[in-house]
């Protein structure tokens, strides 16, 4: 959550911290990060990755792609947080106004986050998303279902049913709409995205989605939502 300790200067407007959160992710970190490389990333942004007190090779790939990609910045926690204390941890180090949050198991489509803020700013939102969520399995991705979203979102439409952005978490997001909302909840557990989400729509985040845009998200694999529903630690 927001900390009182001072944070970077925030940069222009227009530019973008990806904020990643990683946990013994050690074979689909680097995809994740390439598909931000892929048209997604200007001159000026960053990516600040967590890792989570990985106990995998993770911190090692991140070393080898840090090297390669000096807009990479890697904060480590010394134990195992959660994925809500990893995300809070990432934006505390971030220097923009402007925050993607993306699973470190999850692909953008090549050029689409510039496409995504130009319709925050358009729109005058706090919040946008893309339209569409395309579940996939395996590499090159095959898509087996789809979520589409609402062309705005509202508090409703989170208690209403479960395909909402907040229900993933991959999206663009102000600063200040997280600090208003007191940052991602660390004592929720696995549904800290939508608890983060409800908390935005509730203290007044504007949420809007982008139509013709999707992102894919991985499943079918040891997430951090598996790890935790099979600890039996999934929140009410």
């Amino acid at each position: 959550m927001p900390s009182d300790r001072p944070v970077p200067k925030i940069g222009h407007a227009a530019n973008v911290s990806f904020i990643m959160p990683a946990y013994n992710c050690q074979g689909m970190v680097e995809a994740s990060i390439r598909s931000i490389v892929a048209g997604n990333a200007g001159s000026a942004d960053e990516l600040v990755v967590v890792d989570d007190g990985s106990t995998d090779a993770t911190i090692s790939v991140l070393g080898q792609l840090q090297r390669e990609l000096p807009f990479i910045r890697v904060v480590r926690h010394d134990r195992n947080r959660g994925a809500a204390a990893a995300r809070n941890t990432a934006i505390n180090n971030a220097s923009h106004r402007l925050l993607f949050a993306l699973d470190s198991d999850n692909l953008l489509s090549p050029g689409s986050v510039p496409r995504l803020v130009a319709h925050l700013n358009e729109q005058d939102a706090d919040a946008a998303a893309f339209r569409e969520l395309w579940y996939f399995k395996g590499a090159p991705p095959r898509v087996t279902h789809r979520w589409v979203f609402r062309e705005t979102v509202a508090l409703a439409d989170c208690f209403a049913g479960g395909v909402v952005p907040p229900s993933s978490g991959n999206y663009l997001f102000t600063r200040s709409s997280w600090d208003k909302a007191g940052g991602y909840p660390e004592e929720q557990g696995l549904q800290e995205t939508w608890g983060f989400g409800v908390r935005q729509l509730a203290t007044g985040t504007r949420m809007v989605t982008l139509s013709g845009s999707h992102y894919l998200h991985r499943y079918g694999h040891e997430s951090y939502f598996v790890r935790l529903a099979r600890e039996g630690t999934l929140s009410v």
